[in-house]
Protein backbone atom coordinates (compact mmCIF):
# COMPACT_ATOMS: atom_id res chain seq x y z
CA UNK A 1 0.00 0.00 0.00
CA UNK A 2 3.29 2.76 0.96
CA UNK A 3 5.11 1.59 -1.98
CA UNK A 4 1.84 1.42 -4.62
CA UNK A 5 1.02 5.09 -2.62
CA UNK A 6 4.77 6.24 -3.58
CA UNK A 7 5.05 4.91 -6.69
CA UNK A 8 1.69 6.77 -8.18
CA UNK A 9 3.42 10.55 -6.31
CA UNK A 10 6.26 9.93 -8.36
CA UNK A 11 4.13 9.20 -11.45
CA UNK A 12 2.10 12.70 -10.93
CA UNK A 13 5.14 14.78 -9.78
CA UNK A 14 6.88 13.92 -12.99
CA UNK A 15 4.40 14.27 -15.03
CA UNK A 16 3.73 17.98 -13.66
CA UNK A 17 7.07 18.42 -13.82
CA UNK A 18 7.61 17.33 -17.05
CA UNK A 19 4.68 19.77 -18.16
CA UNK A 20 5.59 22.53 -16.12
CA UNK A 21 9.50 22.55 -17.42
CA UNK A 22 8.05 22.28 -21.25
CA UNK A 23 5.72 25.09 -21.22
CA UNK A 24 8.35 27.10 -18.74
CA UNK A 25 9.28 27.43 -14.89
CA UNK A 26 6.79 30.16 -13.71
CA UNK A 27 5.40 31.17 -10.75
CA UNK A 28 1.43 31.92 -11.67
CA UNK A 29 1.74 28.85 -13.71
CA UNK A 30 -0.51 26.25 -12.19
CA UNK A 31 1.85 23.11 -13.37
CA UNK A 32 4.81 24.82 -11.64
CA UNK A 33 2.35 24.58 -8.54
CA UNK A 34 1.36 21.19 -9.05
CA UNK A 35 4.71 19.87 -9.37
CA UNK A 36 5.91 21.84 -6.30
CA UNK A 37 3.09 20.49 -4.04
CA UNK A 38 3.55 17.03 -5.70
CA UNK A 39 6.99 17.16 -4.73
CA UNK A 40 6.58 17.97 -1.16
CA UNK A 41 3.97 15.16 -0.97
CA UNK A 42 6.70 12.50 -2.52
CA UNK A 43 9.29 13.89 -0.13
CA UNK A 44 6.78 13.52 3.04
CA UNK A 45 5.59 9.65 1.51
CA UNK A 46 9.43 8.70 1.52
CA UNK A 47 10.19 9.93 4.82
CA UNK A 48 7.06 8.17 6.23
CA UNK A 49 8.07 5.00 4.59
CA UNK A 50 11.19 5.03 5.76
CA UNK A 51 10.10 5.89 9.43
CA UNK A 52 7.66 2.99 9.19
CA UNK A 53 10.56 0.65 8.20
CA UNK A 54 12.81 1.73 10.62
CA UNK A 55 10.61 1.55 13.45
CA UNK A 56 9.69 -2.51 12.35
CA UNK A 57 13.27 -2.58 12.04
CA UNK A 58 13.89 -1.55 15.24
CA UNK A 59 11.18 -3.21 17.15
CA UNK A 60 12.30 -6.71 15.99
CA UNK A 61 8.85 -7.52 14.19
CA UNK A 62 9.06 -9.68 11.11
CA UNK A 63 6.44 -10.50 8.82
CA UNK A 64 5.25 -13.37 10.36
CA UNK A 65 5.59 -12.07 13.43
CA UNK A 66 3.25 -9.42 13.10
CA UNK A 67 0.50 -11.86 11.42
CA UNK A 68 0.05 -13.81 14.43
CA UNK A 69 -2.13 -11.05 16.79
CA UNK A 70 -4.46 -9.04 13.98
CA UNK A 71 -5.81 -6.47 17.17
CA UNK A 72 -4.87 -3.29 18.02
CA UNK A 73 -1.72 -3.20 20.64
CA UNK A 74 -3.34 -1.73 23.29
CA UNK A 75 -1.73 -3.82 26.58
CA UNK A 76 -0.39 -2.06 29.38
CA UNK A 77 0.89 -5.36 30.55
CA UNK A 78 3.41 -7.69 28.68
CA UNK A 79 1.88 -10.84 27.74
CA UNK A 80 3.18 -14.23 28.09
CA UNK A 81 1.59 -16.68 24.60
CA UNK A 82 1.83 -20.15 25.18
CA UNK A 83 1.99 -22.82 22.26
CA UNK A 84 -0.65 -25.18 22.35
CA UNK A 85 0.99 -28.23 23.77
CA UNK A 86 2.26 -26.03 26.40
CA UNK A 87 -0.60 -24.53 27.77
CA UNK A 88 -1.37 -24.31 31.76
CA UNK A 89 -5.06 -24.63 32.35
CA UNK A 90 -7.85 -22.55 34.44
CA UNK A 91 -10.77 -24.57 36.28
CA UNK A 92 -13.97 -22.53 36.72
CA UNK A 93 -17.22 -24.29 38.68
CA UNK A 94 -15.46 -27.77 38.26
CA UNK A 95 -14.61 -27.13 34.15
CA UNK A 96 -11.16 -27.18 32.81
CA UNK A 97 -10.21 -24.90 29.69
CA UNK A 98 -6.94 -24.13 28.08
CA UNK A 99 -5.64 -20.66 28.94
CA UNK A 100 -3.54 -19.44 25.94
CA UNK A 101 -2.20 -16.28 27.54
CA UNK A 102 -1.65 -14.54 30.35
CA UNK A 103 -0.43 -10.67 31.60
CA UNK A 104 -0.66 -8.95 35.10
CA UNK A 105 -4.12 -8.28 34.76
CA UNK A 106 -5.98 -10.47 32.20
CA UNK A 107 -5.84 -13.94 30.91
CA UNK A 108 -7.53 -15.81 27.68
CA UNK A 109 -8.58 -19.02 27.36
CA UNK A 110 -10.45 -21.33 24.91
CA UNK A 111 -14.48 -22.11 25.43
CA UNK A 112 -14.64 -24.50 22.34
CA UNK A 113 -18.38 -25.73 23.56
CA UNK A 114 -19.24 -22.48 24.25
CA UNK A 115 -20.50 -22.49 28.01
CA UNK A 116 -22.68 -19.73 29.45
CA UNK A 117 -19.70 -17.44 31.31
CA UNK A 118 -20.88 -14.09 32.87
CA UNK A 119 -19.87 -11.37 34.65
CA UNK A 120 -17.69 -12.50 37.52
CA UNK A 121 -15.69 -15.60 37.45
CA UNK A 122 -13.53 -17.17 39.67
CA UNK A 123 -10.86 -19.98 39.25
CA UNK A 124 -7.55 -21.51 40.06
CA UNK A 125 -4.99 -21.97 36.78
CA UNK A 126 -2.97 -24.89 36.84
CA UNK A 127 0.40 -24.41 35.02
CA UNK A 128 2.69 -27.69 33.96
CA UNK A 129 5.09 -27.27 36.15
CA UNK A 130 2.78 -27.74 38.90
CA UNK A 131 2.36 -23.64 39.92
CA UNK A 132 -1.29 -22.90 41.30
CA UNK A 133 -2.69 -19.67 41.47
CA UNK A 134 -6.18 -18.56 42.35
CA UNK A 135 -7.44 -16.04 40.08
CA UNK A 136 -10.92 -13.99 39.79
CA UNK A 137 -12.32 -11.20 37.56
CA UNK A 138 -15.34 -9.95 34.94
CA UNK A 139 -15.56 -11.57 31.73
CA UNK A 140 -14.19 -8.71 29.25
CA UNK A 141 -15.24 -10.27 26.11
CA UNK A 142 -16.08 -13.29 24.39
CA UNK A 143 -15.00 -13.62 20.99
CA UNK A 144 -16.01 -17.28 18.76
CA UNK A 145 -14.50 -19.66 21.67
CA UNK A 146 -12.36 -17.36 23.17
CA UNK A 147 -12.98 -15.95 26.53
CA UNK A 148 -10.74 -12.30 28.07
CA UNK A 149 -10.76 -12.46 31.49
CA UNK A 150 -10.13 -9.29 33.22
CA UNK A 151 -8.44 -9.81 36.66
CA UNK A 152 -9.34 -8.18 39.81
CA UNK A 153 -5.87 -9.10 41.45
CA UNK A 154 -2.78 -8.71 39.84
CA UNK A 155 -0.35 -11.32 38.78
CA UNK A 156 3.09 -10.81 40.00
CA UNK A 157 5.88 -9.72 37.92
CA UNK A 158 8.22 -12.07 39.51
CA UNK A 159 5.57 -14.93 38.62
CA UNK A 160 5.86 -13.48 34.98
CA UNK A 161 9.33 -13.63 34.50
CA UNK A 162 9.31 -16.92 35.89
CA UNK A 163 7.05 -18.35 33.27
CA UNK A 164 9.10 -16.52 30.23
CA UNK A 165 12.21 -18.51 31.62
CA UNK A 166 10.68 -21.42 31.08
CA UNK A 167 8.60 -20.74 27.90
CA UNK A 168 12.62 -20.36 26.12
Amino acid sequence: MRITLLAANFILFAVSFIHSLQIGLNRSSLSTWTALCFGILMIFNIRSFWIFRHKMVLSGKAHHQILQYDGPEKRTYFRVVYEQNRRPRIIINDTMFDVIDFSQKGLRFLNPKELPLHGRIEGKVIFPDGDIIDVAGNIEWKKAAQVSLHLSTTISHSFIKKELSQLV
